[in-house]
């Protein structure tokens, strides 16, 4: 397959993903474009021990984190707790008397997300979000199916542990 191919097959998803992360429309095609860089240049590198779609999409989460780190803009992530499928169940173990406005509330639980580790943070974006099976978010991730599984698990209960705490 020739870098066009590739670019056109992909170009689609990886705006995607990288729109969940950014939630900047322009962030995300300018991430897009050092993405697809990235991959013309190392695709000799490419040892097909997975499939083109799984390689790019790690490249594509890396760079992500890495612009997120650089300029410290995980509160950006902030919004994409409000799609996330488990929040209903969540904010259903709030204590009626004590609920928060909503805008607060969710104010208070992003925050609490940003808290989570990257690992669980990105199982859950690409998961939950990117509707990724666990199969290939472990692909992805470079991790076995139990341990996506486990980090899946491990995330939601984070956040339980830190929406509870923060009612203490």
């Amino acid at each position: 397959m020739n870098f066009e191919e590739i670019f056109h097959t992909h170009k689609d998803k990886v705006f995607s993903l990288c729109y969940r992360y950014l939630q900047q429309e322009q962030e995300a095609e300018d991430a897009v474009q050092d993405i697809f860089v990235k991959v013309y240049e190392k695709q000799s590198s490419f040892r097909e021990e997975s499939q083109m779609g799984t390689w790019i999409y790690r490249i594509s989460v890396n760079h992500c984190l890495d612009i997120l780190k650089s300029k410290k803009r995980k509160k950006q992530l902030m919004q994409l707790v409000s799609f996330l499928p488990f929040i209903a169940e969540i904010k259903s173990t709030t204590n009626e008397t004590h609920k928060m406005e909503n805008k607060h509330a969710e104010q208070l639980l992003h925050q609490q997300l940003l808290q989570l580790p990257e690992n669980q943070l990105t199982a859950l974006v690409l998961n939950k979000l990117e509707g990724i099976p666990i199969e290939k978010v472990a692909g992805i991730m470079n991790l076995s199916y139990k341990a996506v599984e486990s980090l899946l698990q491990r995330g939601k209960q984070n956040l339980l542990k830190q929406i509870n705490a923060s009612k203490e």
